[in-house]
């Protein structure tokens, strides 16, 4: 799983943080338990491919949760909010726009292989 880039550009953009977004995003000093660098889906399903592993799924992570404009709603409407996220979860566009992206993938025998 990791923190998908794509996820905290829309986050940001939705929030109206449009000079934070020209700036490239860069990392505040602050300390939070978001990760220091976030990554480009296409990136990381690269990196899978080059190393010999064979993506199966990916599932995007937080796809509509964290775009509530209503925060209240995360937690008021929580079974609704959940309901449609594990409806959508593994479609694309929503895939790329969660907040992180989590790839099952496998590495195949060398007698797979063909």
């Amino acid at each position: 799983m990791f923190y998908n880039a794509h996820g905290l550009l829309m986050h940001n953009m939705v929030a109206g943080n449009f000079d934070y977004v020209q700036a490239g995003m860069p990392k505040k000093k602050k300390r939070t338990l978001s990760p220091d660098y976030p990554r480009d889906p296409a990136q990381v399903y690269l990196w899978l491919e080059e190393a010999g592993w064979q993506i199966m799924g990916k599932t995007g992570v937080r796809v509509f949760h964290d775009y509530l404009r209503e925060k209240h709603q995360q937690r008021d409407c929580y079974e609704a909010l959940l309901e449609l996220e594990t409806r959508y979860c593994r479609q694309e566009p929503y895939i790329t726009l969660g907040r992180y992206i989590h790839v099952t993938a496998r590495k195949p025998q060398s007698k797979d292989k063909v």
